[in-house]
């Protein structure tokens, strides 16, 4: 059975306007240094999952981050929490279209990604990245 060990990074109220994937860019920025980790590739997941929040569900809304120790591979887990239940409902895109591609790219950069719905109906997605040293 693999080792895990869970580090509780930092959790911030975002807010519900075009700025939000802004605060969570830089607020990445802040918490993985560009000069150890595929930052650029977490900042995007962050920046995808924050639009969809804003785009899709409702105030208020939560960035979570924590790293995450699996073995000797290390893991940013990105979370963002809305107050609508419903979950997303990906659809095939037209080839020209630009937007409603944020979950594929997510799907594409992550190990891992989803959607859990709590008692009190706030919606989380997180996805899951391995850290490169």
């Amino acid at each position: 059975m693999p080792a895990t060990i869970n580090n509780a990074l930092t959790e911030l109220p975002i807010p519900a306007g075009p700025e939000a994937a802004t605060v969570v860019r830089q607020h990445v920025r802040t918490m993985f240094p560009r000069d150890n980790h595929n930052v650029d590739d977490l900042l995007l997941v962050a920046s995808e999952l924050a639009t969809n929040a804003i785009l899709h569900g409702e105030p208020p809304f939560t960035l979570s981050l924590r790293s995450e120790a699996i073995d000797y591979q290390r893991y940013a887990v990105v979370s963002i929490t809305d107050h609508n239940p419903t979950p997303p409902a990906p659809e095939t895109q037209p080839e020209l279209s630009t937007c409603g591609r944020g979950l594929q790219i997510v799907d594409i950069l992550c190990v891992e990604w989803g959607c859990t719905v709590d008692s009190a109906n706030r919606k989380t997605m997180w996805a899951k990245m391995p850290l490169k040293s």
